[in-house]
């Protein structure tokens, strides 16, 4: 539709904010004692304020249509970012990996919601942590 339209535009697409993977990791961590997350998902998040910088350079240029993916400084597998997580809250839980046999998981685990070739980010995962918890945690 916005392509279609009269007026110039510009498309960002980004990767998984750092606020996503927490829903996620809370979702999974729901149940006393463990946290069963999909180990072999793939994700690479990225910080709000990276984004919103891009943003702001975006909106202050010219309409550049579709532009190349943004995408956080690093990738990780799903058990590692809820490793990080659990040890930023001090939560006593046992990981344990959830095999789900659908074709969204899959997708994850393939890495399909990647984008390698722009690492734009530069706050990673456990920097967003730390900001957010403090260096030990709460």
């Amino acid at each position: 539709m916005v392509k279609e339209g009269i007026l110039p535009w510009s498309v960002l697409r980004a990767t998984q904010f750092h606020t996503l993977m927490e829903v996620f990791l809370r979702a999974f961590a729901r149940l006393p004692r463990i946290a069963a997350v999909p180990f072999e998902w793939q994700f690479q998040p990225v910080d709000t304020r990276d984004v919103a910088a891009r943003l702001v350079q975006i909106t202050t240029g010219e309409p550049a249509g579709m532009l190349p993916d943004f995408g956080g400084p690093e990738i990780r597998t799903f058990k590692s970012l809820a490793e990080s997580w659990l040890k930023a809250l001090k939560l006593d839980k046992r990981l344990i990996n959830l095999s789900l046999p659908l074709r969204f998981s899959r997708q994850f685990a393939d890495g399909k919601l990647l984008c390698p070739d722009h690492k734009n980010g530069t706050i990673t995962f456990e920097q967003y942590l730390v900001r957010r918890y403090g260096r030990y945690g709460r």
